[in-house]
């Protein structure tokens, strides 16, 4: 190579220097100038968020959907989980895992929440509870979270449940063999927990979830660099507050099926939470919630079959949350897993989990009956991966129920404007 070969090799090196330095410069020049902006961006968003719960500027109800999915794992959407925001509070009902995630994502003051409603003790709806409880701890919750639920449960009987729309004979089986029943699920006694009963329930749950954040809410509160005072360890835990199912030892129930019970008011009266019984067998108890807020109501279903009572617990409802599984999709899936496939538990599985849930038509049926005035579908069942797989899974449901329908999907947010005529 010449000398003049060198001499350019020479010029390209002091340029890239030249360049490298410059960009290094400009790089700390952006970053001077833009990260400032975004944190305080990042402020001004945490601040508006905040105003949310101001029930003068938000007089009314406010639903989020931070979980629309099921127990599968789906890349669109968290397990059950959905939030509303009412007169000053934030309460979230059911938290599967993924949901506390999704609030915070969407902006969303979750160091503000206050109580927990459980449907049941499925993984799928309370598998995010030790998550959600710490995490909004940690983002600066100044008091404890009351958690509602249901209690142990040793009256499980099939007596207790009422006439559904699918009962699957006993002794059916898959074309491998694999029994497939919806009554395979049913405890015995070897089942029982010590003193907790057939299902233990959210105080047990609470109890554990204690114990098992413990090390990392000692470890936080000993932060010396946080002002003293902020990680409290008293507000860190759960406060259980079990809702009674069908009395145990034979006499009248504690609320029967059909029938609304008040387990939450505020101090002011202005917002009632209200539970009733659903049939999710073998899970009982099992809950929908219905709040009532300015006028308005939001009903959430929780897992149900079909059943005629949802038409009286949601009655004339703003918005019902309902859980849907599509049937057609579900037994075209179960067909290729079981014939095609050969993967018979699976297909069984899939078939026994969806006769827990609620077709989509029964759901335009229920909602129709009611008298709500907006359907929206969570726990999506089969997962709808495109536009052809969303037009199939609502397909037939506006002919049934004549209100507006919405696929759930995670982040949605709807509002509710307080009912002037009833003040």
């Amino acid at each position: 190579m010449g000398k003049r070969g060198l001499k350019w090799i020479g010029a390209l090196l002091c340029v890239a220097v030249v360049a490298g330095v410059g960009w290094m410069l400009l790089r700390e020049q952006i970053m001077e100038r833009l990260l400032p902006y975004g944190i305080k961006k990042a402020v001004r968003r945490i601040d508006a968020a905040e105003t949310l719960l101001d029930p003068v500027t938000y007089p009314g109800i406010r639903v989020i959907l931070a979980g629309t999915g099921t127990p599968l794992a789906d890349a669109d959407r968290s397990h059950p989980c959905t939030a509303v925001i009412a007169n000053g509070e934030f309460l979230v009902f059911d938290d599967g895992g993924g949901g506390l995630r999704q609030l915070q994502i969407h902006g969303y003051p979750t160091h503000r929440i206050t109580r927990v409603f459980l449907t049941h003790m499925h993984s799928d709806h309370m598998g995010g509870m030790g998550a959600l409880c710490d995490y909004s701890w940690i983002y600066g919750r100044k008091k404890q979270i009351h958690i509602y639920g249901p209690n142990a449960s040793n009256l499980l009987t099939h007596s207790l449940y009422p006439p559904t729309s699918d009962e699957y004979v006993h002794g059916t089986k898959t074309t491998g063999g694999v029994p497939d029943t919806r009554r395979i699920n049913e405890l015995t006694e070897d089942d029982l927990v010590p003193g907790a009963g057939y299902i233990p329930g959210v105080k047990y749950m609470v109890d554990g979830l204690a114990k098992a954040f413990r090390p990392d809410i000692i470890i936080r509160s000993s932060n010396k660099q946080m002002p003293a005072g902020f990680y409290e360890p008293t507000h860190a835990f759960f406060v259980a507050h079990p809702i009674p199912d069908m009395d145990t030892a034979g006499k009248a129930p504690d609320f029967g099926w059909g029938e609304l019970k008040t387990v939450y008011t505020s101090d002011d009266g202005r917002l009632v939470v209200k539970a009733f019984l659903v049939d999710h067998y073998p899970c009982f108890p099992s809950y929908g919630y219905r709040v009532e807020c300015a006028g308005r109501a939001v009903v959430i279903s929780g897992d149900t079959e079909r059943l005629t009572y949802m038409a009286t617990c949601a009655a004339n409802a703003d918005i019902l949350v309902h859980e849907a599984m599509n049937m057609e999709l579900v037994n075209q899936i179960t067909r290729v897993l079981d014939e095609d496939l050969g993967r018979h538990v699976w297909a069984a599985h899939a078939r026994g989990a969806a006769s827990h849930h609620t077709n989509t038509l029964d759901v335009a049926r229920a909602a129709e009956a009611a008298g709500a005035r907006m359907l929206v579908l969570t726990h999506v069942g089969p997962p709808t991966r495109n536009d052809t797989m969303r037009k199939i899974f609502v397909k037939g449901m506006d002919a049934i129920y004549h209100g507006r329908i919405v696929l759930g999907e995670d982040g949605m947010e709807f509002y509710l404007r307080p009912n002037q005529k009833q003040g």
